[in-house]
């Protein structure tokens, strides 16, 4: 994990904040920790100390720890999800950037975290416990062993159909012309790998999109669907419930209810 295991938060102050265009602006060295999801623009980020800069582009997790100066480049406009942390004791860290296999699920996280803080102290139990859940998310695709055991172009495939999951066209033929191999060989290669099919994979990417969109309860059934590449309404939703057991708009009013 990037974090440290023992790290103990005090309180936390989460917000939604756009930005605008900078050729570049310096931010003095604070006195939390800063957790962020970029969800549009792109940053470029030159910390003091380290002699690459860290380029954090839409849909990644940056983390700069304390008392760290930086400096940073917008070349456009954009918004991302800010999170400041108090630590009840201090913890080693380096600032990292991360980019999720599936960036829609962090950010419905970062998302609750917000509303969660909003009109509440950051030291409340229920926003610690969003934050913390938020962390687990971050540690499961950080530690996962078999992400480092897969090839790199089976990888790639995956964290394409992560990025492009919304596409209703995208198809095996596809993938496999991206991967440089056979249709036959990718779907042998990826089940060794991956135990299940291009296509499966495709469709549990969806899924788990859908879902993650859906416990937000800002969106329709049909805008759910339409956004995580599915073309029929029924076919989304028989799926849906093959897969978890309840139709979409019950898991979507229960969401509701628990908000």
């Amino acid at each position: 994990m990037h974090f440290a295991e023992n790290i103990c938060v005090l309180s936390c102050v989460a917000l939604s904040t756009h930005y605008r265009e900078s050729k570049s602006y310096s931010v003095p060295a604070g006195h939390v920790h800063t957790l962020t999801f970029r969800t549009e623009g792109t940053k470029i980020i030159h910390i003091q100390g380290y002699p690459k800069p860290f380029v954090s582009p839409p849909g990644s997790i940056t983390f700069i720890p304390k008392e760290m100066p930086y400096s940073v480049e917008a070349h456009s406009g954009g918004h991302m999800y800010a999170v400041h942390l108090f630590l009840a004791r201090d913890c080693a860290a380096d600032p990292f950037v991360f980019l999720p296999q599936s960036p829609i699920v962090h950010e419905n996280g970062f998302r609750r975290l917000c509303e969660c803080c909003r009109g509440r102290n950051g030291s409340d139990y229920r926003c610690l416990a969003v934050l913390y859940d938020l962390f687990a998310q971050i540690e499961h695709e950080c530690s996962a062993p078999e992400r480092h055991a897969v090839p790199k172009r089976i990888r790639d495939v995956m964290t394409y159909v992560n990025r492009n999951f919304d596409n209703p066209s995208l198809s095996v033929s596809e993938l496999a012309e991206r991967a440089g191999i056979s249709e036959v060989y990718l779907r042998r290669e990826f089940r060794m790998y991956a135990d299940m099919t291009p296509h499966e994979y495709i469709r549990k990417v969806r899924l788990e999109n859908a879902q993650a969109l859906l416990s937000t309860a800002l969106y329709s059934i049909s805008e759910v669907a339409t956004r995580c590449g599915f073309d029929s309404i029924s076919y989304f939703s028989d799926q849906f419930r093959r897969i978890y057991g309840i139709s979409p708009s019950v898991f979507r009013n229960s969401s509701r209810e628990e908000s």
